[in-house]
């Protein structure tokens, strides 16, 4: 759903959307953990955008 959301328009796409699902890119370098097999992906409520 937040890649559908993502591919749609950027209203309501967090930081830690794009981080964890968008595109591996400069703009958000974290992103680039999308790569890495041994990875775990800790959010609280506001991040998470719940």
């Amino acid at each position: 759903m937040i890649r559908e959301k993502m591919e749609a328009s950027k209203e309501g796409v967090t930081v830690a959307d794009e981080a964890m699902l968008g595109d591996i890119t400069a703009k958000v370098p974290v992103s680039f953990l999308q790569e890495h097999g041994n990875v775990g992906w800790f959010l609280d409520a506001e991040a998470s955008g719940c």
